[in-house]
């Protein structure tokens, strides 16, 4: 997560304790999601929490874009 603030202080006042913002970076972590776009919408960003195969893939298109969509994934096509 980065966060980004303003601080206003004084050329002297560079290093002072009360001008620093620290920060504490650490590795590891990671967030994946699935989303869709088009020129007039956007979809929803879907987490994924497993391995993504086929058969997730396929499910995630059809319950989270088709279903909210009203599209039958039959006459759809995905590029």
């Amino acid at each position: 997560l980065l966060l980004a603030a303003r601080i206003w202080r004084k050329q002297h006042e560079s290093m002072d304790p009360s001008c620093v913002v620290s920060a504490v970076q650490a590795g590891g972590g990671g967030v994946m999601v699935w989303g869709i776009f088009s020129w007039h919408t956007l979809g929803p960003l879907v987490p994924i929490e497993h391995h993504l195969n086929a058969a997730a893939y396929l499910s995630i298109i059809f319950l989270d874009f088709c279903a909210n969509h009203s599209l039958s994934i039959t006459n759809t096509m995905f590029e």
